[in-house]
């Protein structure tokens, strides 16, 4: 059986046309990223802009996953780029789909 996945309506920036699966999984690794604290920029395959990720209103030391809790005022120190969900516009066959990932330090 094959699920009926929607349409956002919009494209990415290489011209695909959107899943509202592919903007879900965007933003909530955009969402991931920013409680970590780890990060200082980002940019993905559906956000393709240099986007600000560093945790200035909320306190990394205070997640119970932030192992490596930063020192108060220390920055966020990597900047990511990523493909939230490689491969969406084959979903329905049930084929391979996953998440491409590029870290490097600094910002930008």
């Amino acid at each position: 059986n094959y699920v009926n996945h929607t349409y956002a309506g919009t494209q990415n920036s290489s011209g695909d046309d959107q899943l509202k699966l592919d903007i879900d999984c965007d933003n909530a690794v955009f969402e991931a990223i920013r409680s970590s604290g780890v990060y200082a920029i980002a940019a993905s395959e559906e956000t393709p802009v240099e986007t600000d990720v560093s945790s200035t209103s909320s306190t990394p030391s205070s997640s119970p996953n932030n192992k490596e809790a930063k020192e108060e005022g220390e920055e966020s120190v990597f900047s990511l780029g990523f493909d939230p969900l490689d491969g969406s516009s084959i979903i329905d066959a049930n084929f391979s789909v996953g998440s491409i990932f590029g870290i490097w330090p600094g910002k930008g």
